[in-house]
C-alpha cells in the first residue's frame, strides 16, 4: 500500500463518522483491510504493513445473483433426509440454510455412514482448487479430516484411523 492508500485508510478508519466496518483479513495473497457496509463488502484495501498488496484481493468485492452465498440443500433431502428422491436430483430447487444446520447435517450423515457401512464407505476424494499454500489443499484437508475421523477408503486402500498426537505430554516420571 503506497503513502496516499495508507493516508486514505487512516482517515476512514479513525473518522468518528465512518459507517463502514474495518475487517483485518489474512490470506495466502497477503493481509487485506476489508471495508463492509451490512453483509456486503465495499472495497479491499490492502493492509497498511504490505508495501506491494496483491490485487488478487479485489476479487472479493465480486457481487453477481449467481453467487452462491450460503449453503443450500436439495428440498426433499433437507425435508426427508439421505435416500429421498433421488430421482429429483437436478429438477428440484435448493433450500438455503444457516451454516450450523449445514455443519450438523453433514456431520450426522458421516456418522450415520460410518455406522452404517464401515469407515472404508468413507472414500477422501477432491477435485477442489488448491492454493499455492499446501494448508489450501482441499484433498489433503479430506483427508486429514476423515483420518482423524476414523479411517478412510481411498484409491482402493483402506486407511486406518490416526489418533491425535498429545503435542505437549504431562509427565508424572
Amino acid at each position: 500500500m503506497g503513502n496516499s492508500n495508507r493516508a486514505e485508510f487512516e482517515s476512514r478508519s479513525s473518522s468518528p463518522i465512518a459507517m463502514n466496518k474495518i475487517t483485518s483479513l489474512g490470506t495466502h495473497f497477503g493481509p487485506y483491510r476489508i471495508e463492509s457496509r451490512g453483509n456486503e463488502i465495499v472495497a479491499v484495501h490492502g493492509h497498511e504493513l504490505d508495501p506491494s498488496p496483491s490485487e488478487i484481493g479485489q476479487s472479493y468485492l465480486h457481487r453477481s445473483d449467481l453467487r452462491i452465498l450460503r449453503p443450500a440443500i436439495r428440498k426433499s433431502w433437507l425435508e426427508g433426509g439421505p435416500g429421498t428422491r433421488g430421482d429429483l436430483r437436478g429438477q428440484e430447487p435448493f433450500i438455503e440454510v444457516e451454516w450450523d444446520q449445514a455443519i450438523a447435517l453433514a456431520s450426522d450423515e458421516l456418522k450415520r455412514i460410518r455406522r452404517s457401512y464401515g469407515s472404508q464407505s468413507l472414500f477422501a476424494g477432491s477435485y477442489g482448487w488448491g492454493s499455492s499454500g499446501r494448508v489450501h489443499a482441499p484433498g489433503a484437508l479430506l483427508f486429514r479430516l476423515l483420518r482423524m475421523y476414523g479411517g478412510l477408503q481411498m484409491s482402493g486402500v483402506l486407511i486406518p484411523p490416526q489418533r491425535p498426537r498429545q503435542l505437549f505430554p504431562t509427565s508424572s516420571e
